[in-house]
């Protein structure tokens, strides 16, 4: 996919990689059921994705600890190229009787939500036309108001699901964060991301080149949540698209004193969640 608010120069999470506990279950579900490729593994190492786009690694760990209540990842969202493959996926998941948690309808988007067997939260969506969006003092107007099934099922592509289309990517990642003013002077001063939208004084919208979000961070596991610890399931790490805006992003990270690590799979910094982002 690309498009305006996903260029190969915008700052942006383009994969993310995950630590579960058994990789069969992981890949009946991520492959099987949702309809990701698996284009390589290594060892305990999967990567699955789109063509030959990686989106998700899986690092198995059969000894990590079950889910808890951390910093980190509230979920990471996987767009559709339009609303069609939505409902096509609707039709699916009702075929396969797998569980979601819920959908909304976000006004700028429309959106499903689920859970990997890990308990890793997920959100598949897709856009409205950016034209449609609406502002209030130049922030986006984001809701959450309930899904229409029925529209997208009707709208759907009338075939069987095949699995994730060409142009599928991901579309936004959200976290949560201890604090949102700390988070903020991280993923803006630093990492080079705009804010697009406050909510409620609990959450934070940022974005590059006028997306709605790229990025989401919000507190609602509590102001004194600790970071994820490493040997528990979840997020490890993820990758930033940078493009023509890689020097920078060096420079704030020299001018902010932060450390600039490297180890076999790249370059990276620890942002706020202790959590590795490679760019």
């Amino acid at each position: 996919m690309q498009n305006k608010f996903f260029t190969n120069d915008t700052i942006r999470v383009e994969s993310v990689t995950l630590k579960i506990k058994d990789i069969k279950t992981s890949l009946d579900f991520y492959v099987d059921k949702l309809g990701f490729k698996l284009i390589s593994s290594n060892n305990n190492v999967y990567n699955l994705g789109v063509d030959n786009n990686i989106l998700v690694t899986l690092v198995e760990d059969t000894k990590a600890t079950a889910k808890a209540p951390t910093s980190g990842l509230y979920h990471f969202a996987i767009l559709l190229p339009n609303r069609k493959y939505l409902g096509q996926l609707i039709n699916h998941f009702i075929k396969i009787s797998l569980p979601i948690i819920g959908g909304s309808d976000h006004g700028v988007s429309e959106a499903l939500y689920l859970n990997d067997p890990d308990g890793n939260g997920i959100e598949i969506y897709a856009d409205r036309e950016d034209a449609t969006w609406e502002y209030d003092n130049n922030e986006v107007i984001m809701v959450s108001d309930p899904l229409d099934y029925q529209s997208l099922i009707q709208a759907s592509y009338q075939k069987l699901w095949e699995g994730l289309p060409t142009g599928t990517i991901i579309g936004h990642v959200h976290y949560h964060v201890a604090t949102l003013s700390e988070a903020a002077n991280f993923f803006i001063d630093v990492i080079g991301f705009n804010q697009t939208l406050l909510y409620g004084g609990s959450a934070l919208f940022l974005s590059s080149d006028n997306y709605h979000h790229h990025l989401g961070l919000n507190t609602w596991a509590g102001t004194s949540v600790l970071s994820r610890p490493s040997e528990m399931v979840g997020l490890v790490s993820y990758k930033l698209n940078t493009g023509n805006k890689l020097e920078e992003l060096i420079r704030r990270i020299n001018e902010h004193n932060i450390t600039i690590l490297h180890d076999e799979n790249g370059t990276y910094v620890f942002d706020v969640n202790n959590c590795k982002v490679y760019f």
